[in-house]
């Protein structure tokens, strides 16, 4: 399975695994090393995660919510 690559929201602070120095990552850094992103521990540093796109032909349908206004009048 290949290491999920994540992109930080906001700043958060880490132990840099091989100097063992803190190092502050800031909003926007893309973390691919799995021993920095089990530091990061709270789920709002972290971008929402993509959606994978999916096939239009392979999803179901769309339906459209009937309007809640009168047209008749």
């Amino acid at each position: 399975m290949p290491p999920t690559t994540r992109t930080i929201a906001t700043a958060a602070f880490i132990t840099d695994p091989k100097t063992h120095e803190t190092l502050l990552l800031a909003a926007g850094t893309t973390v691919a090393d799995p021993t920095v992103a089990e530091q990061i521990t709270h789920p709002d540093v972290w971008e929402p995660k993509q959606v994978q796109s999916v096939d239009p032909q392979s999803a179901p349908p769309q339906h459209r919510a009937k309007s809640a206004t009168n047209e008749s009048e």
